[in-house]
């Protein structure tokens, strides 16, 4: 199978509804699993940023940017994660970053949310969509957002692996 899927567990923390929202690192995750020859591979990236606008009120004025350090990768193996920072897949030394850019924001019903938008890796472009559940709580007496979501990505498409076109 030559899919990627990426999943997200974010918190992310506001001063009031409707600003910019701040990422909590420590109570957040951007992972990532693929199949192959030997079985599935997990692994999450330990480094990454990023801002979020949402606007419960109206979702489509919502924006998102999530920038990921490729070479942060960890799958628990020290040999597996060099292999996968090499030119074979993320090729980091070349391609330091991924980016992900909310295109739109559609609401699915209460706390669910399409959002389509544009993810590159390997300086190539690839339009996905993501549905996200989210759930609201007060911490600190700060308003927070828990967001979950998952996409599945062709990873030949961005020249990820073995069977990927080299660009």
């Amino acid at each position: 199978m030559n899919a990627l899927a990426i999943t997200t567990t974010l918190l992310v923390g506001a001063s009031a509804p409707g600003e910019t929202y701040e990422l909590v690192p420590a109570h957040s995750t951007i992972g990532f699993s693929a199949r192959h020859v030997f079985g599935v591979v997990d692994g999450v990236f330990q480094k990454w940023s990023g801002t979020f606008w949402i606007n419960h009120a109206r979702p489509e004025r919502s924006r998102v940017e999530i920038l990921i350090d490729t070479a942060s990768l960890d799958t628990d193996n020290d040999s597996r994660d060099d292999h996968l920072r090499s030119e074979d897949f993320f090729h980091v030394t070349e391609h330091p970053r991924a980016r992900f850019v909310a295109t739109t924001v559609r609401r699915q019903g209460p706390h669910r949310y399409a959002v389509s938008g544009r993810l590159t890796i390997r300086n190539v472009t690839s339009n996905v969509r993501l549905l996200l559940t989210t759930t609201d709580s007060v911490e600190g007496g700060r308003p927070h957002v828990r967001i979950k979501g998952q996409t599945t990505v062709d990873r030949r498409l961005v020249g990820l692996g073995y069977e990927a076109p080299w660009y």
